[in-house]
């Protein structure tokens, strides 16, 4: 006589409804609190993943903690931010803090964007002229755009520009930057 093979199922609890669940193909959802595993059932992990759905967010260059910084806004109205941020291969790590990986990527596709956007802003060419009959600074950033700026010696011989030639704040730091170097 065969005896008949049954499949078991692992019935687990979830940490968050109580209810009894059996993972599905999709997988397991875990958190780990105090070093404790709490396990989350499917329609528990929507609920908390919908919370961290991201509608913008908005990077600084400037570093806090030796971290470059993000604040990050979702959909149902809380604001993250603003708080270091690690850059990884397909995500941002935002240490501290739990966030879905669904979340994290679209924070790395806004970061990318944003990266992008910093380095078409950059001098890509920066030449000062300063003959006796013409005195002005050539640049140009990497997104192609030029910019030629007259400028005078004051009294002390520090450098004054034209007042009338309209310049991006981020042309303006940079120039600034490469005329102290």
């Amino acid at each position: 006589m065969m005896q008949q093979k049954h499949k078991t199922w692992l019935e687990l609890e979830c940490s968050e409804c109580q209810k009894v669940f059996m993972p599905k193909n999709q997988g397991l959802w875990y958190r780990v609190i105090d070093g404790n595993i709490l396990l989350t059932c499917p329609a528990c992990y929507e609920k908390w993943e919908n919370q961290f759905e991201v509608v913008n967010a908005e990077f600084s260059d400037s570093p806090g903690y030796g971290l470059p910084m993000v604040t990050i806004y979702f959909k149902n109205g809380q604001v993250l931010g603003p708080v270091g941020y690690l850059a990884e291969q397909t995500h941002i790590e935002i240490p501290g803090y739990e966030i879905p990986m669904s979340a994290k990527i679209k924070i790395k596709e806004l970061a990318r964007v944003f990266w992008q956007e910093k380095e078409k802003q950059k001098l890509k060419t920066f030449r000062l002229v300063d003959t006796f009959d013409e005195q002005y600074i050539y640049a140009e950033t990497n997104a192609g755009d030029q910019y030629k700026i007259r400028f005078k010696y004051g009294r002390y011989g520090e450098m004054i520009l034209d007042p009338n030639t309209k310049l991006p704040e981020y042309v303006l730091r940079q120039i600034e930057q490469k005329m102290r170097e």
